[in-house]
């Protein structure tokens, strides 16, 4: 009668061990959804420098999941789970959506340099070189925050 007893707890302890790991396994985690938040870009601004300039992109969020690389057309910040940002470039800067992400492209020369400075909320795009932007960018000492991008 013991062995009975002892191997039907053994038999209700590992069954509900693997119900719980199910469980845990099958439900969406309210953390990962909490990181999956959308970042929405407040403004965008820009502003010449001696070297260059600086191009700062401020939002409701951290920026601590954004993407960046430069190729011909300029240097890209990719932001993924990008909510409905109402802003668009200024001075040649690009603002696109790319299926849940929003792309920013800032046009800069071939050789210029950028250099990416996280601060919480906000990232300076600083551009080195060469003038810093392409020509076809007319940057102002500082361009208007809110630019309404189209309705999608």
């Amino acid at each position: 009668m013991k062995n009975s007893a002892h191997t039907s707890t053994k038999l209700i302890r590992i069954s509900s061990a693997l119900l719980l790991t199910g469980a845990v396994a099958l439900t969406p985690s309210v953390a990962q959804h909490g990181k999956d938040m959308p970042v929405n870009i407040t403004s965008i601004s820009t502003r010449r420098t001696a070297q260059g300039g600086v191009v700062t992109l401020s939002a409701d969020t951290p920026l601590n999941k954004t993407q960046t690389w430069q190729d011909a057309e300029g240097f890209h910040v990719t932001l993924p789970y990008a909510g409905q940002s109402p802003v668009k470039g200024g001075a040649g800067v690009k603002v696109r959506r790319v299926g849940n992400s929003l792309e920013v492209v800032v046009p800069v020369r071939a050789g210029a340099s950028v250099m990416v400075q996280p601060r919480f909320n906000h990232l300076d795009l600083v551009v080195n070189g060469d003038a810093g932007f392409a020509s076809s960018a007319r940057m102002p000492a500082w361009s208007s925050p809110f630019n309404p991008l189209p309705s999608c």
